[in-house]
């Protein structure tokens, strides 16, 4: 995260504290950036995504630079201000005011696109994954001579198509499997049905995920497995809908 270092009387300075991991694949951006101007981060969830991408805005704020962090949700706002926390940004969305002398913008994609955009040279594209969609194409094509880091757990689009068309290099960062060998994740144990139990071969998917209606599906009795493998345990229920996910809580 980021941190203020105080200098005495010459006041204060923000600073990033990087993993040695962290370190390895800033440098690898840094090096593809020589090459090419839009580039994309791929690493696991929890590896740190977004404090490489400060790290390197400070860098380029040294250089008198500007920057944008592009987000897709309301909580994402929020999220992406507290990784900036320390460093002065102002925030572009409906209901916050407007502080556009800042360095540093965190902005809401739904709110940009819709408004005169702030001088940047420095992009960062949180969850790019999404950023092929109309809206991030309109908001970066105003953007051609600026720096753009899309930064995702996922490097393609929700169907699965590459992300070629925003993104001119892809650079791969740290892996789930090295940062559990790290200690930095918890490695999991993952129980799956015995061989022979009812699959779910023939069910709709749409976009990589089960949907298509099959809200009242249910294969194997969740409730005794969750009493025997999680019972005391804080759990999370993916399901294929809002409507799946009422009948699963019932």
């Amino acid at each position: 995260g980021t941190r203020r270092v105080d200098h005495g009387g010459r006041g204060t300075a923000v600073r990033v504290n990087l993993r040695p991991y962290q370190h390895r694949d800033r440098d690898a951006v840094r090096a593809t950036f020589r090459k090419h101007k839009r580039v994309l981060l791929a690493g696991a969830c929890g590896m740190g995504k977004t404090t490489i991408a400060a790290d390197m805005f400070l860098r380029m704020r040294a250089r008198g630079l500007r920057g944008l962090f592009l987000v897709d949700r309301d909580e994402l706002i929020r999220q992406g201000s507290d990784r900036f926390s320390g460093i002065p940004h102002g925030i572009i969305k409906a209901g916050y005011p407007e502080t556009r002398s800042l360095p540093l913008q965190v902005a809401s994609i739904q709110t940009l696109v819709r408004r005169e955009i702030p001088p940047a040279d420095f992009v960062i594209v949180d969850e790019a994954h999404i950023s092929a969609a109309p809206s991030y194409v309109k908001v970066l094509d105003r953007y051609p001579n600026a720096w753009v880091l899309g930064i995702t757990a996922t490097p393609a689009r929700m169907s699965g198509a590459p992300l070629s068309s925003v993104y001119q290099h892809l650079v791969l960062g740290a892996t789930e499997r090295e940062l559990i060998e790290l200690g930095h994740l918890v490695d999991p144990v993952i129980y799956g049905p015995p061989q022979g139990a009812p699959s779910p071969d023939g069910l709709r998917t749409k976009d990589g995920d089960w949907g298509g209606g099959e809200d009242r599906v249910l294969i194997g009795d969740a409730v005794q497995h969750w009493l025997a493998l999680g019972r005391g345990r804080r759990t999370a229920i993916y399901t294929a809908s809002c409507a799946h996910s009422v009948t699963v809580a019932e």
